[in-house]
């Protein structure tokens, strides 16, 4: 499936290379021609998401200790876990919303 909707996707560039620029200039990504403008449009997540990141770090560390500690603790893991990752779906997507999709495979895989 992956290969026949990469064929498709490349069938498009090449047919419609003169309308696909925005496409694919967020699909590589890029700070170019990116202004201030973009910045206070995507500032309010930004600050609400690093401002409840500070405000549970708490938690985090609690939940840093293992499950069953974290439970023991009087943690719900589940709850917090599922906001947690809410909350870096809200921090990754307001940058992505402005830049495209830029190099987060270099967030996951380690270099040498």
């Amino acid at each position: 499936m992956s290969e026949l909707f990469g064929a498709g996707i490349l069938a498009i560039l090449v047919f419609f290379s003169d309308r696909v620029h925005g496409a694919l200039t967020f699909m590589n990504g890029s700070l170019s021609s990116r202004s201030w403008g973009e910045v206070h449009i995507i500032l309010p997540y930004t600050i609400i998401g690093l401002i409840l990141a500070v405000l549970f770090a708490d938690k985090l560390n609690i939940l840093v200790l293992g499950d069953d500690t974290a439970r023991g603790l009087g943690l719900n893991v589940e709850l917090t876990r599922l906001g947690f990752t809410a909350l870096a779906a809200l921090l990754a997507a307001s940058a992505v919303s402005v830049v495209g999709l830029l190099g987060f495979v270099r967030l996951i895989v380690p270099t040498a």
